[in-house]
């Protein structure tokens, strides 16, 4: 960059250096933190581990970090950044620019192990997402030679939100980092305060984890610290964050630092919501502790016209697609190189600019050769262009928050269970840090006001005339793609066809159109779901608040452009005929 910018205008530099700061979470007043430049320039073979609170500006900092190690002679395609879902690899992905020419590998830890596992030199069974780890795992052990090349080829390794790195994943990770090549540096971020998953050992019957600070400092890592919060300039919204944190660090018991985090934000937060819930200011994003009461909160909205995305499991679709046009310019432009670009563009004036489709479809080059496995490939795993995120307002539990933050957040707290032992109440608190450290503006208390019932992965309830029922995201997948419109899709909607069964419908120009045909997982949560409520006729048409658009998805080697819907529909009772 700096290369780039060096023979600019003073004037032309400033015009850029502004919508840097302001992305980069430097708000007016507000400083460059020098920690962030003394952990960018560290030498590239350093071992460290950062902590980094909320606001700290990690996310900035990994980016300066990997373009020191590129101006210091490091390849890009040598450094590996773990990221912890897909949707942060995603996000990663759009701030963090090609380096000379080259991409930086970033991945999820599921998606280390499933190249290891893919490309093993030997039979290593059937695998699944829950396996794949445990797979890699043994190839690592077993010294498996596509394992050991990858690992000897990595010049630095970044790893993110690893206090969250728990149970076999830990394990993985700790087998990599002994597996690196002794001149390859490590910088791993975490922060103990926002440790939130050790339930997940606890369900396994497992210890609570050694904190990750802890653990690679045994290893030799080097400690430093993010200790700013360019997040919010709040006077309230900092104290939380800053008295928050020393509660967390200085807890010696569980129930006592969960009351005291429960004080805290009481007592500095805006209060509760004024009004009614339909007549509320809507927050861009709503926090619960479970996924049901923020499923609850969707329906609710949508039953007043009120669009609101619910957040999904880390198991679910919702990241694993990007915009339309990917599909359409693979289809294109597949077996083809770059110069096949700006004819491509002229053919469909919807695609983006020829140089912005070229850093787009970069993941995919094969030999020169874009190639549509390997952007299928690509967007499995996080690393294509993601669909850019919407000003749709979010419900979400406070474990999928995790990353994200809002300038509005409304925080729903249930009461605290009273069975909780020292160590869930401990992680309780954590969980509450997390949830209130993630507005930039206000933050909002409510009562947490109901749930849903759910079957498999979706969510239902029941009244006296009818079913409302959850339309995922996911439903997209096993969905039989009959036409794609032009233009938005209006007025979308259910329909039960005696051929096809549930599909989903949108009204066009001259009628209602059929666009998809729901696939399995749909019909059979609809049949369980009527069987626990007595097996009532249904209507043949559902409506509710449905948001539809059309999105790119990777099915097997090949990708399809595919209807994609999420909300909530009412299916009506039939009353039963008498004589």
């Amino acid at each position: 960059m700096a290369a780039l910018t060096a023979d600019w205008t003073v004037a032309a530099r400033s015009a850029l250096d502004e919508p840097l700061r302001i992305w980069a979470g430097f708000g007016e007043g507000m400083r460059e933190d020098p920690a962030q430049a003394r952990i960018a320039v560290l030498p590239s073979n350093t071992r460290a581990i950062v902590s980094a609170g909320p606001g700290a500006g990690k996310t900035h900092t990994i980016r300066e970090r990997l373009s020191h190690l590129v101006e210091a002679g490091v390849p890009a395609p040598t450094i590996t950044v773990i990221a912890y879902s897909r949707a942060a690899v995603a996000e990663l992905h759009t701030r963090v620019p090609a380096m000379e020419g080259e991409l930086v590998d970033i991945r999820t830890m599921d998606s280390v192990a499933g190249l290891f596992v893919a490309h093993a030199t030997e039979d290593v069974g059937d695998t699944d997402y829950e396996s794949t780890i445990q797979q890699a795992i043994e190839l690592l052990s077993r010294d498996d030679r596509t394992a050991r090349r990858w690992l000897e080829a990595r010049r630095h390794l970044i790893v993110d939100e690893a206090q969250d790195i728990v149970g076999p994943r830990r394990t993985f990770l700790t087998m990599l980092l002994k597996g690196l090549p002794e001149d390859c540096g490590v910088t791993v971020f975490a922060d103990p305060a926002q440790a939130i998953h050790g339930y997940v050992e606890r369900q396994a019957g497992r210890p609570d984890p050694v904190p990750m600070d802890e653990l690679l400092g045994a290893l030799g890592f080097e400690k430093a610290v993010l200790s700013g919060n360019h997040r919010t300039t709040r006077p309230t919204l900092r104290r939380i964050a800053s008295e928050g944190r020393r509660i967390l660090s200085a807890s010696t018991d569980g129930h006592a630092a969960l009351r005291e985090m429960r004080d805290l934000v009481s007592r500095l937060a805006d209060g509760v919501p004024p009004g009614p819930a339909e007549a509320r200011p809507l927050a861009t994003l709503a926090l619960f502790r479970s996924r049901a009461a923020a499923a609850r909160h969707a329906a609710r909205m949508g039953d007043i016209g009120v669009r609101v995305h619910l957040a999904g499991s880390s198991k679910d679709v919702e990241f694993a697609m990007a915009p339309s046009w990917l599909g359409r310019a693979m289809t294109d432009l597949q077996g083809r190189g770059v110069d096949a670009l700006v004819a491509a563009v002229a053919a469909d004036p919807s695609l983006p600019p020829a140089s912005t489709l070229a850093d787009a479809l970069a993941v995919s080059l094969v030999a020169g050769r874009y190639d549509t496995a390997r952007m299928a490939e690509a967007l499995r795993t996080g690393r294509a262009p993601p669909v850019q995120p919407s000003s749709t307002p979010v419900a979400s539990t406070m474990h999928a928050a995790k990353g994200h933050e809002a300038d509005e957040v409304e925080l729903n707290l249930p009461e605290p269970r009273e069975d909780m032992s020292q160590e869930e109440a401990e992680e309780e608190a954590r969980v509450l840090y997390v949830g209130a450290t993630r507005a930039r503006r206000r933050l909002y208390l409510a009562p947490e006001t109901g749930t849903m019932r759910r079957e498999g992965m979706r969510f239902w309830r029941v009244r006296a005339n009818g079913v409302q029922v959850q339309v995922r995201m996911v439903d997209a997948v096993d969905a039989l793609v009959l036409a794609e419109p032009e233009g938005p899709i209006r007025a979308p909607l259910l329909r039960w066809a005696r051929e096809g069964g549930w599909g989903l419908h949108a009204e066009g120009r001259d009628g209602d159109h059929r666009l998809a045909s729901f696939g399995a997982e749909f019909h059979r949560d609809l049949a369980a779901i009527r069987e626990r409520i007595g097996s009532p006729r249904l209507a043949s048409a559902a409506r509710g608040s449905l948001r539809v658009e059309w999105r790119t998805l990777a099915r097997g080697d090949a990708l399809v452009v595919a209807p994609v819907a999420e909300g909530f529909v009412w299916i009506n009772f039939l009353r039963t005929r008498t004589s």
